[in-house]
């Protein structure tokens, strides 16, 4: 006798797990009147780390209407020394005021490999190094995202998910792809 709201994106999908959530809703509801509702403004991310996240990732989507505006995100392709570049990139960050930075990985694994070499001389800087899976649902003022050797990209082609649309999309202002 409650009401209820349930709220997500189809386009974060970052377990291969689909099925029909709605039907599924709506038939527990039972006889209670049940709307749903296609938001399509995103609140979080700025216009130009939207696109890039729907053209980076490959999705097919409609068009995501962005309340703000902001810098072109970056790819920064072969670096040779991965925690330098990230540490480098966490620097920039932290000169332009930023206070959190994600540094996201495809697994716990890489997290936990990579985390020791991550850090930040900036001690109001708040830096998490996480799998994409534990960043879903969180916003981060800046994002580096560790796709080398493209193994979220190629994990997005073998199970039919949106993880780095995911990973991309946890950005609020600033995104930098490592290849």
């Amino acid at each position: 006798s409650c009401n209820m709201l349930f709220a997500g994106d189809n386009a974060q999908l970052v377990f291969g797990n689909t099925g029909e959530y709605m039907s599924d809703l709506k038939n527990a509801a039972g006889y209670k009147p049940f709307r749903d509702y296609i938001l399509t403004s995103n609140y979080r991310s700025t216009k130009e780390i939207t696109d890039f996240a729907v053209n980076y990732s490959g999705l097919q989507t409609d068009e995501i209407k962005c309340v703000r505006r902001g810098s072109e995100p970056q790819i920064i392709s072969g670096a040779n020394d991965l925690p330098f570049a990230v540490n480098k990139y966490i620097e920039e960050c932290s000169r332009k005021g930023y206070k959190s930075v994600a540094v996201l990985c495809l697994t716990q694994k890489e997290a936990d490999s990579l985390k020791p070499t991550i850090e930040s001389s900036d001690s109001d800087m708040r830096v998490s190094v996480l799998p994409v899976y534990m960043a879903k649902g969180l916003e981060f003022d800046c994002v580096a995202v560790v796709n080398c050797g493209k193994r979220i990209s190629n994990a997005d082609n073998k199970n039919g998910t949106c993880v780095l649309y995911t990973a991309c999309t946890r950005a609020m202002h600033d995104l930098a792809v490592f290849e």
